[in-house]
């Protein structure tokens, strides 16, 4: 039993990597939208369960079971090996379905469910078979059904488990897609193999063949009691409210610990263990039990009391995630976080899954007690629970999560498992004294439930700790709430795909967020580099009729190329709320929305390349980082074929390209990789990001055809709110040309499809700060703007543009030395451009950056004077920049000059009128006038907005003690 045991735990291991493999093969013919994933996952799912009826139903013919097993893996690993010929011929059969028959979402998830059974039907029946083939051997006495059920079911679920750890932390990011593929391939087949060399033994040893006679003679006929289909209605439900569980958990996890790709190997490794850990637990157990059934029910029971208690802790999760990132002792690491990230995981996913698991063997041993087959047993009871377990993720990702959204999700799956349990306890039961306990605990329960339900903050649930954890700690302390507080929601929505807010920041500023992470906020450095994404393709090309924008986001670069007249604008944007996210960012998207000629298409922004028919002259990618699960996939040299076969001759793409969690290698492998398919491309800097300019065949690049379109009134709007006055300007952010003489990346690896590196590398340079080695790279391959660039412009224009460059290039040196802690050679080099280059908006930016840090400084150690100094500098720069208005009317206030407070005040108000924190600070001010009621009243009116901010509330208690 124990060499059965371990080559079934081998072929899990196979059967998940095949599984991980084959469900990313299918997004990027799919796409990875809601839709497509579902499709996949339920086919998958469905395979397995056709596999375990029929072989439950025809094991009664099968005299050698172990040769069967083998045959069924090998089998299975031939298929395998077959599979990516058999993915070229889907995606050409969904390709021209999609462009030549339709391109409707319900018929295209039509076609996915039938292509994806094409696919997986086959090797999943087979994988589905392996449990009631094997039980046919080992699982025929019932007094042992339980022990050997629980056992190979552990056990097979313990090898899934490390297939899942194996293909998402070795095998794929080390070896790659065909490699880790051929792996699973000479695993399973390995398996096959031995088990037939070890097939006459096992199939002739003593315990298989009186267990074969043993199912002989109570074979005909299969007899199923009534108990036998209501415990396979239950289990099936039991499945159906574990992957629900799964979906809507794992969803709102990702908001704690961030979607990476390692997240989910983590979350689905640790729902897995639990499984396998509660089926293991209870094979120990399941036979000394007269009736398993109770055991089915207490576990149902269990699970949902945990998850109803488990849903007060939640969001108590960001602050246990930076407290042990944080201030644990060493500093935040990759290794850490995923370590954290499991063990949040085990918090609220462990103790239901061991009971999942121990349900699925205590209920299946209760089914054969029902039955005179085991193997129909084992057949029927796993074909109930894959069945429905399918049906509960479709549950979970398109019923709970965008109608209820994840807190009323979990509670109403924790409400259905648990009266699962008591309908089964209460059927059971014997004596009406168990049946009237099992009432009244469901009365408690839900009576608690109704009097006082688990409650989520919405701000906690859109902050995202994960990211840039360093900026919830200050003096040692997390001042987690202390930021929440100082904040206000304006829009929060749970999508089909992703949990969407937009918050606005203390200082005026917006932000959206997507799972938690800032995609996108007002700041000028990302307003830089959102509109500038946009415009730098539409300028450059000659006539833009067609473009098309991957990743609608807040809407700002889409806005910035909705600027220019065009037939048709199109964005491609894969969660459907995030039409709502731009319509409030209308103001700084330039309401694109709303605009005639703008179509939104809500796909998969690689599938929409992949099946669309007409090509488009502009192609802007502007996804998010690559750190982001899913989003590698646009990072690829797969990728941007797929984009260049897509653009008309002389067509233009703009690809994004972050500066910041991406170490020196990634930012230059996913340089290299554009390079690959586009090779004169050009690298711009807009101060904080880069942006890869390609063209496809005779696109050239000239500045006056750029100049021309300058005198387009909302262009010219557009490009001066984030400091562009004029056309030369633009080239100050030119960097190189990835060719010939100019390359800016070393030789080396590319990112591609196949071996998707940078999707399993970034996530590892999240608490590194990247942005400072990346910008070396840029200024160690600095180049001259080229001659084609600045043809037949005057001599003026080109002065222009070579001061401005200069200034550029030395504002990367100040940056570096800013990296170095240099704050002041950093600032007087900054100042040096700033002179050479006076209306360049890049190095004002980043001047006024580096001027705050030191203001700061100043304030914080209380240095009043130098402090107001330096806040003034900054405004001479940056006029209209919050926070350095805000502090100098304090400063003044302590420095007793109230002349100056009241003109800085005023200035404030000007800018900010609608501020919270000028409001208050007009309070404060006028309070300590000795206008006490009408301070109050001013300071009450900022607490409207931000009632639990901390300093406004320190204000009003001041003022109130100078009214007694």
């Amino acid at each position: 039993m124990k060499t059965i045991c371990l080559l079934f735990y081998f072929s899990g291991i196979a059967a998940l990597t095949y599984e991980v493999l084959w469900v990313r093969h299918l997004g990027l013919i799919f796409g990875n939208t809601v839709y497509a994933a579902a499709t996949v996952m339920m086919t998958y799912m469905f395979g397995l369960a056709v596999g375990a009826h029929y072989a439950g139903r025809l094991a009664k013919k099968i005299k050698r079971p172990v040769r069967m097993f083998g045959i069924l893996e090998i089998l299975t690993a031939l298929y395998a090996l077959c599979v990516p010929l058999i993915f070229d011929v889907i995606q050409n059969i969904y390709k021209f379905i999609a462009i030549n028959v339709s391109d409707s979402i319900l018929l295209l998830t039509v076609v996915r469910v039938l292509l994806a059974l094409v696919l997986l039907l086959i090797p999943t029946a087979m994988m589905g078979a392996t449990l009631p083939v094997l039980s046919k051997g080992f699982l025929m006495k019932v007094d042992r059904f339980g022990s050997r059920l629980g056992l190979l079911y552990g056990i097979n679920t313990l090898g899934a488990v490390s297939g899942v750890l194996l293909a998402g932390f070795v095998f794929i990011p080390q070896l790659g897609m065909n490699v880790s593929n051929f792996v699973a391939v000479g695993l399973d087949s390995l398996v096959g193999i031995v088990s037939l060399l070890l097939a006459r033994k096992f199939d002739q040893s003593p315990e298989v063949v009186s267990g074969l006679s043993v199912e002989t003679e109570l074979l005909s006929p299969i007899k199923k009691s009534r108990k036998a289909y209501g415990l396979l209605i239950a289990l099936g439900v039991s499945g159906f409210i574990s992957l629900a569980l799964e979906v809507v958990w794992f969803r709102a996890l990702i908001l704690i610990f961030g979607s990476t790709t390692y997240s989910f190997s983590a979350m689905l490794g640790i729902f897995l263990i639990g499984l396998s850990l509660g089926s293991l637990i209870i094979s120990r157990y399941a036979d000394r039990f007269k009736n398993p059934a109770i055991i089915f029910g207490c576990s149902a029971m269990l699970i949902g009391i945990y998850t109803l208690l488990s849903l007060n802790w939640f969001t108590k999760m960001p602050e246990f995630l930076l407290s042990n990132l944080m201030l644990s002792g060493g500093e935040p690491s990759w290794e850490k976080m995923i370590g954290l990230k499991f063990v949040i995981t085990l918090i609220f996913l462990l103790v239901p899954t061991l009971l999942f698991g121990a349900s699925f063997t205590a209920a299946t041993k209760a089914i054969r007690q029902a039955m005179n087959s085991s193997t129909e047993a084992v057949g029927e009871a796993a074909m109930f629970n894959t069945i429905g377990a399918a049906l509960g993720a479709f549950f979970g990702g398109f019923v709970l999560l965008p109608n209820t959204g994840m807190r009323l999700g979990l509670i109403i799956c924790a409400v259905l498992v648990l009266l699962l349990g008591g309908i089964i306890l209460y059927s059971y039961l014997q004596g009406k004294r168990g049946q009237l306990v099992i009432i009244g605990l469901l009365v408690v329960v839900l009576g608690l439930l109704i009097i006082s339900p688990p409650q989520w903050d919405k701000q906690v649930m859109s902050s995202g700790p994960y990211f840039s954890p360093w900026t919830y700690i200050s003096n040692g302390k997390i001042n987690f709430r202390e930021q929440l507080n100082s904040q206000r929601l304006l829009y929060y929505n749970e999508g089909i795909t992703s949990t969407i807010s937009v918050v606005r920041d203390a200082n005026e500023d917006l932000a959206y967020c997507s799972q938690g992470k800032t995609e996108a906020d007002t700041t000028e450095r990302s307003m830089m580099l959102q509109r500038m994404m946009g415009h730098l393709p539409m300028l450059f090309h000659p006539n833009p009729q067609r473009a098309v924008n991957i990743g609608l986001g807040a809407g700002v670069t889409f806005g910035a190329v909705s600027c220019y007249p065009a037939d048709h604008l199109e964005v491609v944007e894969f969660e459907p709320s995030v039409v709502n996210i731009a319509r409030v960012w209308g103001e700084k998207n330039h309401n694109v929305i709303d605009k005639p000629n703008v179509t939104v298409t809500i796909n998969d922004g690689r599938n929409h390349l992949f099946v669309c028919d007409e090509p488009y002259d502009v192609i802007t990618s502007d996804p998010f980082e690559p750190v982001m699960a899913g989003a590698a996939n646009l990072y690829t040299v797969d990728f941007f074929e797929l984009a260049k076969s897509k653009l008309n001759e002389g067509g233009i793409m703009a690809q994004y390209l972050p500066l910041y969690e991406l170490s020196h290698d990634d930012y230059q492998m996913i340089m290299r990789s554009f390079a690959k398919v586009f090779p004169d491309c050009i690298l711009f800097f807009t101060g904080f990001d880069t942006i890869l300019l390609g063209g496809k065949g005779d696109a050239a690049l000239h500045l006056p055809l750029a100049a021309s379109k300058f005198e387009l009134p909302e262009v010219k709007e557009s490009l001066a709110e984030v400091g562009f006055e004029n056309p030369e300007m633009l080239l100050s952010m030119f960097v190189a040309r990835l060719s010939g003489n100019g390359e800016v990346y070393e030789l080396g690896r590319l990112n591609t499809d196949a071996h998707p590196h940078i999707e399993f590398s970034a996530p590892k340079s999240t608490f590194h700060y990247t942005p400072d080695e990346n910008q070396a790279v840029l200024l160690e391959n600095y180049s001259s703007v080229p001659a084609e660039l600045i043809a037949d412009l005057s001599e003026e224009q080109k002065l222009l543009i070579h001061d401005s460059h200069a200034a550029m290039k030395m504002t990367l040196k100040a940056n570096l030395l800013r990296a170095r802690s240099d704050l002041k050679g950093n600032i007087e080099l900054l100042m040096k451009a700033a002179e050479q280059s006076p209306k360049n908006p890049v190095v004002l930016n980043e001047l006024g950056a580096s001027l705050m840090i030191s203001a700061e400084s100043y304030r914080l150690s209380g240095n009043a004077r130098q402090a107001a100094a330096q806040y003034n500098l900054i405004l001479k720069y940056k006029p209209s920049e919050f926070w350095p208005i805000y502090h100098l009317v304090n400063l003044f206030m302590q420095l007793g000059d109230q002349s100056s407070a009241a003109k800085a005040l005023a200035y404030g108000l000007d800018n900010y009128p609608d501020s919270p924190l000028f409001v208050g600070m007009k309070g404060k001010f006028i309070g300590a006038q000795g206008r006490v009621e009408e301070g109050l009243a001013h300071l009450r009116t900022a607490r409207e907005k931000l009632p639990n901010y901390a300093p406004l509330l320190e204000d009003e208690r001041a003022i109130e003690a100078l009214g007694f």
